[in-house]
């Protein structure tokens, strides 16, 4: 029993620190789920062979897999409890917060992807509120770049998000 809580202890220690935040990301920063989410994930890496590699030693991706899994479980489970009844309306309601994180989450990942010189300038103008003029000031490029950048931007954005749905 001793090799067990060891073998358990070592899946913590290695991988939890790692998986907490991941899961934490993911589940819009609700740290008390991922941890939740991170014991169910270390409750089937013990029942389940495949967890571990032929040395004993867990397998990093298996866990990362089933973690992620087991939390957009989660999150699905919320979006169905939270479903109208049938007959009514079922367009997600913009306020939801689960559609709100996960939006948030895949346009960070989108925003992520951009070169930089496109997400500086989206930052400048549409999360900083500044002007294309105050931008063009604050990069010192001219006015015409910004207005360039902005459009090839929201187009990336755009194709990105598309191609997620």
């Amino acid at each position: 029993m001793h090799d067990d809580e060891a073998r358990l202890r070592a899946l913590y220690q290695e991988h939890g620190g790692a998986l907490v935040r991941r899961l934490t990301k993911l589940l819009g920063g609700d740290r008390h789920l991922a941890e939740d989410v991170l014991q169910e994930t270390a409750v089937r890496a013990w029942r389940h062979p495949d967890a571990r590699g032929p040395d004993g030693e867990w397998r990093p991706q298996w866990l990362h897999t089933v973690a992620r899994n087991l939390a957009v479980d989660r999150i699905r489970a919320a979006r169905r409890a939270a479903a109208p009844a049938p007959g009514h309306d079922d367009r997600p309601d913009p306020r939801d917060d689960i559609d709100r994180m996960l939006t948030g989450w895949q346009m960070r990942a989108a925003i992520a992807r951009l070169p930089d010189r496109l997400r500086v300038t989206l930052i400048e103008v549409h999360l900083r509120g500044r002007s294309a003029q105050e931008t063009a000031d604050r990069l010192g490029v001219p006015v015409g770049t910004v207005k360039s950048r902005l459009f090839y931007a929201m187009r990336s954005l755009r194709t990105h998000l598309a191609r997620r749905d």
